[in-house]
This record gives structure tokens, sequence and C-alpha cells, in this order.
């Protein structure tokens, strides 16, 4: 059964997914109980970036509104920890 989701919210999830690590992304396919890894048992092939990201958006919108609310959220917070350690390492710093 498919909750309703607001138009904004998969957005948002649609925008931060790539700004994670990928560690990060593979960390939350995990939480949306997304396979990585094709069905095969003899040899295990990795699913396309696509499979996984149209999985992943999927089983987002089954979630209910407050565990999407805190996946955002703490999604947002992995994102903003990575912006500022880039601007960190990309400022220089000056002598004179």
């Amino acid at each position: 059964m498919s909750q309703k989701i607001s138009e904004k919210m998969l957005n948002t999830f649609v925008e931060v997914l790539p700004r994670l690590e990928t560690v990060e992304v593979i960390g939350v396919a995990r939480l949306l109980k997304v396979k990585l890894y094709k069905e095969d048992k003899e040899d295990k092939e990795p699913r396309s970036s696509q499979e996984i990201l149209e999985e992943c958006i999927v089983n987002f919108s089954k979630l209910n509104r407050e565990r999407r609310k805190e996946l955002l959220e703490v999604m947002k917070a992995c994102a903003r920890k990575k912006n500022k350690k880039n601007k960190k390492e990309s400022t220089p710093v000056v002598k004179e």
C-alpha cells in the first residue's frame, strides 16, 4: 500500500540522495530494503544505479510520513556535513 506523499518531499529526497557519500547512499538503500545485487545465486552482479534509485524512490514513498521525515533529516544532515567539509578543503589559506 503506497502512502500519499507530497511532491516537495519526494523532490527533496531525489535532490539530497546524490549529494551523499557512496557509503551513505548504500546505507539509505539498505534502510529502504533495496537489494544492491541481482538475484542470481551463482553470479553476484551489481544492479544498475538507475534500478537502485527507482526502487529507493518507490520504497521511500511507501514509508509513513514520520519515517520519511526522519530519513530526510538524517540525509540532509549528512549532506550538510559533506558540504562543510568540502568548503574547508577548498578554502585557500593565504599567509602574508
